[in-house]
């Protein structure tokens, strides 16, 4: 009780102090035998308590439950002894499962007095107008009258209490907020109307609870929830889901000493996928990772895409070596087979991936991602790998490295697909059975007599099309539910025969409401008879059940839902078919991806089909009552789906918010680079140029070895940087215009090594300091600082190695005069193998015939593309003199190390 104010305190324990005397003063009459009222408090306990136990969620935090829904019936249809029972049995199983800091004492002392207090008013009012059992709108009113004063009084009782914990004003409180009496109020109607089934007869309630567990499912775990949680393209969980749950696991980790793992993978060279084989191909790609994913990891695990290419994996209660073991799987799952993203194409994609570990690398959720991220950045400057944030040793591979499929230059995006040659059959068969369907309701409805009704009918067709429910709405596509099949099934069981012609409204408002006129003749044809075809066959469906089934009170009913199938199925069968054949894609994968809406136009063409036949037996009055159902899932479905797209606005604002401020740092980032570049070319003026000149021979270079632009724009940021480490060179020695000695010559090859340390303190540039330090190795070993040799070197080292030692033979230095281009390509041919890469110097030969010797001897840079959202980036409009590098009196070829693909 430490976190209520006295006040409060003082307050519950006065309820609970009222409650228990007025329990025992309502339950010390005439004692109750053993009847139905017995029966009737056992079901409406057990259902309240179910109903307490799993509220249906609507968002992140709200929550509504049913519970009240078999409170309020009970004061219609228990006396007042049992109504207090029904109070402890509909909270006590909840309170005691749900054990919580406050504790069972607190919970109970908090929920449980309003509760007793607010059925014993209700049931009072109920006593005083003279019982729930009156008939007509005797019985309706009373049970109004008793739902009101239910509700009133249980929010008033728990406002007050909040309010004075809260030092805040009664009104401002989240019990006698609008939302809140508004969702309270239709839960107390559907309870009278639950009362009133039984009442009538007990068997009625048959119907009741399968409507209310499709309340429960729908908006609680269908599709608003999932999909403000799920990411469109790969059916993973988005960013935003992951966060809170991970933020959720952090904490229960916490609590209970449990150790916990993220994962954070990024797909290698998945531009180059999109740039070759365009969006389409890349959107595909993404989808089977995700798909790879969900099949690899384990139940209890969580994924997520991330962004972009980069996805997340949180692995609760796993270890270290569990972890280890988990992120090779994913990375071999995703890299293990090739990908088809479309008819004729193959390619092979692979993941790099970081991984950081609870508590040891951080206890927060920023830490852990944080590390996670640093990790796989140093798992991408490998390809293909797993990199531990502490430093983990790796576990064995599963399978061998793969390398990317590189596509010819040339290759284009996959052309769209041909239609199917059906496609217009489907479409204008459907058209002309469609226009059949109308013409049988017409022709029928003639001998209809209750005109009144039909008009009816029809205007309440026209009207659902303007009660939607918006659901999400994204870049391709808006996601919204109407009421219409609540009407179409209503007329279906009241006037069969008026069922196309209900339908065609519906479909004909639909489409001027959206101007889909727009979208060709056969489109609005198609999307005016499609239903009502399926609701002419529905119907017929419908009366042939009525005709051949044995009559009964659930004959009806039966007829009903199996109409209510025969209209969703076909409807959305057919559409599904002519998508599929327009195309020229699976049928069952688009059925699949058309199942969201089920629940929810099932549920509401059942709650139509349930109007009708209430309509059949008490009349509009009777069907009036039956409104309430969906006047509670219209406030549910409206809650949830507005809570859901504040929440997607929210996110995309945060999206944009980063990407603002990533433009930001890129183009400072940039500016840094060229002021860099330019303090390397000011240290020794008599090599000016040289940086620019190395950064555009090694763009030509990896231009010709197939790289891709990301890699491309890393190679021209090395070439521009590859000399940062002389800063630290010592005036004498750097200008020294004699031999050097063998001391100040080992203090010249430190600077390689000190370059990339330099460049390894910027996390964007990891990858360029790794080309910069490898610029100096040699093939076979015998370079500078770490005598790395063959692929072990960068790929963009071994290039700038070629680049940078072609520049430096080719210029003028105070030590030596320039050489001409052919001694220099010789020189570099000789080299080949032992200190240069063979692949970069036939790439070199290739440059020297695609684009002649002047590209070697000209003053003016040739134009370096411009890798738009990189920030390793960096465009030289104009290129200054050649500079070159000296080692002694002679000049020592080296190469860089390759990064696997």
């Amino acid at each position: 009780m430490t976190r209520f104010t006295p006040a409060t305190r003082v307050w519950f324990v006065a309820l609970a102090l009222v409650a228990t005397v007025l329990s025992g003063y309502v339950g010390s009459g005439k004692a109750i035998p053993l009847t139905t009222e017995w029966l009737a408090l056992s079901l409406l306990g057990f259902c309240a308590a179910i109903a307490h136990r799993y509220p249906i969620k609507s968002g992140a935090e709200a929550s509504y439950r049913l519970t009240n829904v078999f409170l309020v019936a009970g004061t219609l249809i228990l006396p007042l002894p049992l109504l207090p029972p029904l109070a402890f049995l509909a909270l006590a199983l909840d309170t005691v499962l749900e054990k919580r800091r406050l504790g069972i004492l607190l919970r109970l002392l908090v929920n449980l007095p309003p509760t007793i207090l607010a059925m014993v008013a209700a049931g009072w009012c109920v006593a005083a107008l003279g019982g729930a059992r009156t008939t007509g709108f005797g019985g309706v009113l009373v049970g109004l009258v008793a739902g009101s004063v239910f509700t009133l009084t249980q929010n008033i009782l728990l406002g007050v209490g909040m309010a004075s914990n809260f030092r805040v004003s009664l009104w401002r409180v989240a019990p006698l907020s609008r939302t809140t009496l508004q969702g309270e109020a239709l839960f107390a109607l559907l309870g009278v109307i639950v009362a009133g089934l039984w009442l009538a007869d007990p068997a009625w309630l048959l119907l009741v609870l399968p409507f209310l567990v499709l309340v429960h499912r729908l908006t609680g775990t269908a599709h608003l929830a999932k999909l403000a949680q799920t990411d469109e393209k790969t059916g993973l969980h988005n960013a935003r889901y992951f966060e809170q749950v991970l933020a959720q696991e952090i904490d229960r980790a916490g609590r209970l000493g449990l150790p916990l793992a993220v994962l954070f993978l990024d797909l290698d060279y998945f531009k180059q996928v999109n740039d070759r084989y365009g969006h389409d191909a890349g959107d595909s790609v993404l989808q089977e990772v995700g798909t790879r994913l969900t099949a690899t990891l384990r139940t209890g695990d969580v994924a997520a895409r991330f962004g972009g290419e980069e996805f997340v994996v949180l692995l609760p209660g796993t270890d270290a070596l569990e972890t280890s073991y988990v992120a090779e799987r994913v990375r071999a799952a995703i890299g293990e087979r090739p990908f088809t993203p479309a008819p004729g194409v193959t390619l092979k994609c692979t993941a790099s991936v970081g991984m950081a570990l609870y508590p040891t690398d951080g206890t927060s959720m920023a830490e852990l991602l944080k590390r996670a991220d640093e990790a796989m950045y140093r798992a991408k400057r490998v390809r293909n790998t797993v990199a531990h944030a502490g430093g983990l040793p790796s576990v064995p591979r599963l399978v061998a490295p793969v390398a990317v499929e590189r596509a010819p230059a040339a290759a284009a995006a996959a052309p769209p697909p041909k239609a199917r040659w059906y496609a217009s059959l489907i479409v204008w068969g459907t058209i002309l059975a469609g226009a059949l369907a109308l013409a049988w309701s017409l022709s029928i409805l003639p001998q209809v007599d209750d005109w009144p009704l039909l008009i009816g009918l029809l205007l309440l067709a026209a009207g659902a099309e303007f009660v939607v429910v918006q659901v999400a709405e994204t870049e391709r596509q808006k996601l919204s539910l109407s009421f219409g099949a609540v009407v179409v099934m209503a007329a279906l069981t009241i006037l069969p025969a008026s069922a196309p012609l209900v339908t065609a409204v519906a479909a004909a408002v639909h489409v001027a409401r959206l101007r889909q006129w727009r979208r060709g003749i056969d489109r609005v044809l198609f999307n005016l008879t499609n239903p009502g075809l399926a609701a002419a066959i529905a119907a017929l469906a419908y009366l042939a059940l009525l005709t051949y089934v044995p009559q009964s009170e659930w004959s009806q009913v039966l007829a009903a839902t199996v109409a209510v199938g025969f209209y969703y199925g076909l409807n959305n069968g057919i559409i599904a078919l002519n998508i599929a054949a327009q195309a020229n894609r699976p049928l069952l994968p688009l059925l699949q991806e058309m199942a969201w809406a089920a629940p929810a136009t099932l549920l509401l063409g059942a709650t139509g089909a349930f109007l009708g036949a209430e309509y059949a037996l008490l009349g509009p009055f009777g069907a009036l009552m039956f409104v309430v159902p969906l006047l509670v899932l219209r406030f549910t479905l409206g809650v949830a789906s507005r809570k859901s797209r504040q929440a997607l606005a929210t996110l995309a604002a945060a999206k944009a918010e980063v990407e603002g401020a990533h433009a930001e740092k890129e183009h400072t980032l940039r500016q840094l680079i060229d002021v860099v570049a330019a303090i390397i070319d000011a240290r020794d003026q008599a090599v000016a140029g040289h940086s620019d000149r190395v950064a555009r021979y090694a763009i030509a270079l990896g231009e010709e070895m197939g790289l891709t632009p990301r890699e491309l724009a890393y190679l021209h940021t090395a070439g521009l940087l590859h000399d940062l480490g002389k800063i630290a060179i010592p005036e004498a020695i750097l200008h020294k215009p004699a031999k050097l000695t063998t001391e100040e010559f080992a203090v010249v090859k430190e600077h390689a090594a000190t370059g990339e340390r330099i460049l390894s303190e910027v996390q964007p540039l990891l990858e360029v300091a790794r080309m910069v330090g490898d610029h100096h190795e040699r093939f076979d070993g015998g370079g500078y600082p770490n005598a790395e040799a063959g692929m072990a070197i960068t790929r963009g080292g071994r290039i700038l190695a070629v680049a940078d030692t072609l520049d430096s033979i080719l210029s003028d230095r105070p030590y030596s005069k320039g050489k001409p281009l052919a001694w220099a390509i010789d020189e570099a041919e000789r080299c080949a193998g032992t200190h240069f890469d063979p692949e970069v110097v036939a790439a070199l030969q290739r440059v020297l015939a695609k684009r002649g010797p002047q590209f070697f001897t000209s003053t003016t840079e040739s134009t370096i593309p411009k890798f738009e959202g990189n920030v390793y980036n960096v465009v030289r409009p104009t290129p200054v003199e050649n500079q070159g590098e000296r080692q002694g009196t002679t000049k020592t070829l080296q190469t860089p190390s390759a990064v696997p693909s």
